[in-house]
């Protein structure tokens, strides 16, 4: 049940903690009380408010879950904002301390703000690019911004308008290119989402000499059963836990770029390969090479 969107205060929080507590009342349990956060950006980027915001509104709403929104693909590709893992790896330590599910946005609509700046209308990497590391960080759930073009697609003639439209369908609720990107990134979701919902993010690897060395915590080079991750190009490999097992999720950080890799294990292991193409396979590694298309990303589930 959706109740609101961003709410900014103590105030806002004390409503919706006294709404929350009569839907708990007259409702069954099976059902989500829906509250979707902040970015922290509107908090001028100001990390330690961000926190004391996002703190103070899980102590004092105590929810089965947080939500938030934050778009990375603004302006023309390759832009990125800046932001992004900031914002990203806060709320994934927050989550992970809190022992809380967090739910992770996706932009799926171009559209203009104040300013003359605009968000584009993503491209296939950029769908595929935001799931994945949303995922990498432990997100245990999906939205995307929004289902339906929220303004004509010939408004203004805005060149970040694709296809039929700006969204996942357009005004007329005719399927666009993105209809199409967002299907084929849910069907790889729900081939390992058995796993990551019931994994734990324990660390990423990464080297200080990798392009995707600027992400914000700090990466080791050997956790659990890998020695050492090789590449020049653009890859991190988020680390879970999974009941006892280890998964490695290797995701291209480059929305334009292939991007090579090699994980070199200690020993050789048995290992579950879930790749985007479905075509999911075991294998008896030492070595596990790879090239992504940019954006795209393989598990590994250590057997």
């Amino acid at each position: 049940f959706f109740y609101t969107d961003e709410p900014r205060d103590q105030e806002a929080f004390n409503n919706i903690k006294a709404s929350y507590d009569l839907f708990k009342e007259y409702v069954p349990s099976d059902y989500a009380f829906y509250v979707n956060l902040n970015p922290m950006e509107l908090f001028s980027n100001d990390l330690d408010l961000y926190k004391e915001y996002i703190a103070s509104y899980v102590d004092t709403v105590d929810p089965r879950f947080i939500s938030y929104d934050f778009y990375a693909p603004l302006g023309y590709t390759p832009n990125i904002k800046r932001q992004y893992y900031i914002q990203l790896t806060t709320i994934s330590e927050f989550a992970n301390e809190r022992k809380l599910p967090f739910w992770a946005f996706a932009l799926a609509t171009g559209h203009s703000f104040s300013g003359g700046s605009f968000y584009r209308a993503p491209t296939e990497e950029d769908i595929y690019w935001q799931v994945n590391t949303v995922l990498a960080y432990g997100a245990k759930g999906l939205q995307y911004f929004c289902y339906q073009t929220p303004a004509p697609a010939d408004a203004g003639g805005k060149e970040f308008y694709v296809g039929k439209g700006g969204s996942i369908v357009n005004e007329k609720g005719e399927k666009t290119e993105i209809f199409d990107y967002i299907k084929n990134i849910n069907q790889y979701v729900a081939s390992i989402d058995h796993l990551l919902m019931n994994s734990t993010k324990i660390g990423v690897l990464n080297k200080e000499d990798m392009p995707a060395a600027y992400l914000f915590e700090e990466a080791k080079e050997s956790i659990r059963e890998v020695s050492s991750l090789e590449s020049n190009n653009n890859v991190f490999v988020s680390v879970f836990d999974y009941k006892g097992k280890t998964l490695y999720y290797c995701v291209n950080n480059s929305i334009t770029d292939d991007a090579t890799f090699s994980l070199n294990f200690t020993k050789q292991v048995n290992a579950k390969i879930y790749p985007m193409d479905l075509n999911i396979r075991n294998e008896k590694i030492k070595t596990y090479q790879d090239t992504l298309k940019p954006g795209r990303a393989v598990l590994l589930e250590i057997l």
